[in-house]
């Protein structure tokens, strides 16, 4: 199989492909044929679907490459290592979901502040940008239902 075509199976980019062999995260390299042109087997596609799927869960490049060489270690590694770094790992996801979830409050708070008189509150704090919010002290520590005392101390 041709990188186009595992590109397009897969819903990758040429230079995903690419950067993931380059650093090492693919491997080992697929064989080439006669022309030097790479081809790719069922095996490459199923541990580049992995890689895939460990990036869209959050994994960072850095922990994708250490959990498939932990992996690679095979009998080497021990799984308590394995499993422990898996467990360091969904704690990070946790706490990304946790400011999402947060995000979310936060915008769900604005979103009905739209159905108030404080609507040129809102406009104003977006309209004139983040940066006082930003180095502000009090910003550092609100809350979601602290959002229009916030924009008043900010812009009032």
């Amino acid at each position: 199989m041709t990188s186009t075509e595992v590109c397009k199976r897969l819903g990758m980019t040429y230079d995903t492909l690419r950067y993931y062999e380059k650093i090492g995260l693919l491997i080992p390299l697929p064989r080439r044929n006669a022309n030097g042109v790479r081809d790719y087997n069922e095996h490459d596609c199923l541990k580049l679907s992995f890689i895939k799927r460990l990036r869209n869960s959050g994994f960072s490049i850095e922990a994708t490459t250490k959990i498939i060489k932990l992996y690679i270690e095979g009998p080497k590694t021990n799984r308590t290592k394995r499993k422990e770094f898996l467990i360091e790992q969904r704690a990070l996801l946790q706490e990304k979901l946790n400011n999402i979830q947060k995000s979310i409050e936060i915008l769900d708070k604005m979103i009905a502040l739209y159905g108030t008189d404080r609507v040129d509150e809102i406009e104003k704090y977006f309209n004139e940008g983040l940066d006082a919010a930003e180095n502000s002290e009090k910003a550092k520590t609100f809350e979601i239902d602290d959002i229009p005392e916030l924009i008043e101390y900010l812009y009032g």
